[in-house]
């Protein structure tokens, strides 16, 4: 089985000698939780699984930040219960090699490609795909983390003799101290710009502010010729900050995510904003 990454999928090219379930693969497209969404469909001629990675956001378990790891691990551990509850997904499926995490933003969880494929000779074994498991989960542990909660879930996973049995059990129990509740509680957001335009910055301290041309806009953007009467709308609510284009003609993303009219997405300190071609760095608090 060959993987090959694409901008908005990765595409398993299945080879010679490789089985894949049908039973598994429509257990896939029952579940959904956790894992990517796969097709099984014809590439070149080839028979191959492909996985839509849409409007989520890749990253790797090194560059993941210590309140996101929590998220991480306790979305891993959700799949694997899935998967030992299950007569037709074997944990095996789940492919833990380069580049194969994707955060999605609006659930607030990670996601991973799950392959139902048997008995492919590029396949590892169960030994080997449970040492890649302890080592994947391993790299993203820090030994001096601040969250207490973590720190005993490394001590236990480096001596757990079933190490699935164990992210299952002890998972849940991870505390997220996360940068993302803090942002939260904060009433205040900064979108700060240097560019084409100068160097200003946006502040808001509201709950509804409407950026774009319009003299009703709360942030009016007149510089720039190619933003909306009504771009965007930047909303805070008790769940966080976030922003939703309102049908403009240019389009808003973030971090290189093109957003849906009218779609809310959370935003977070440190992401980009892109409203039509300004490029915006997010602070909040």
């Amino acid at each position: 089985m060959k993987k090959k990454q694409f901008k908005n999928h990765v595409l398993y090219e299945i080879s010679e000698g490789d089985h894949v379930s049908n039973l598994g693969i429509n257990s896939v497209l029952r579940q959904k939780e956790y894992m990517l969404p796969i097709r099984d469909i014809d590439y070149n001629g080839k028979h191959s699984i492909i996985c839509a990675t849409d409007n989520l956001v890749k990253e790797t378990e090194r560059s993941i930040s210590e309140s996101k790891i929590a998220i991480l691990i306790k979305s891993l551990s959700e799949l694997l219960r899935v998967c030992s509850e299950s007569a037709f997904l074997d944990y095996t499926y789940i492919d833990l090699t380069d580049e194969t995490v994707f955060f999605d933003r609006q659930e607030n969880v990670y996601r991973f490609p799950l392959i139902p494929v048997d008995n492919a000779e590029e396949l590892s074994d169960r030994k080997e795909w449970l040492d890649c498991l302890k080592k994947f989960l391993l790299m993203g542990l820090a030994e001096n983390s601040n969250n207490r909660s973590l720190l005993q879930f490394r001590e236990g996973l480096e001596n757990a003799d079933d190490i699935v049995s164990y992210v299952i059990e002890k998972a849940p129990s991870i505390k997220i101290i996360d940068e993302l509740k803090r942002e939260s509680e904060e009433n205040s957001i900064e979108l700060e710009y240097d560019g084409h335009y100068g160097t200003f910055s946006l502040f808001i301290c509201k709950d509804e502010f409407v950026i774009g041309q319009a003299d009703d806009c709360d942030g009016i953007l007149r510089m720039n010729p190619t933003i909306s009467r009504h771009h965007c709308r930047i909303r805070h609510t008790t769940d966080g900050w976030a922003v939703a284009d309102m049908g403009s003609s240019n389009g808003t993303g973030v971090d290189g995510i093109q957003l849906n009219p009218n779609q809310f997405i959370p935003i977070h300190s440190g992401d980009k904003l892109r409203i039509s071609d300004m490029d915006f760095t997010v602070q909040i608090g």
